[in-house]
């Protein structure tokens, strides 16, 4: 059976082997761990004036 997420992707509610379930997550915490210091950097880049100033707004 599959059903569709609020984001539209299908979810497939078999029941599938640990690993296969473990390899998935592991590739999507790798992914997110490329992605969040790039995102970071961003982030200090575009507020470095609000981070510099004394309250910080």
């Amino acid at each position: 059976m599959t059903l569709f997420a609020p984001m539209g992707r299908p979810v497939d509610l078999r029941v599938q082997p640990v690993e296969e379930v473990l390899e998935r997550v592991a590739r999507s915490l790798r992914a997110s761990s490329l992605a969040v210091p790039a995102l970071a950097e961003r982030v200090r880049r575009e507020r470095r004036r609000d981070f510099e100033s004394r309250d910080g707004k």
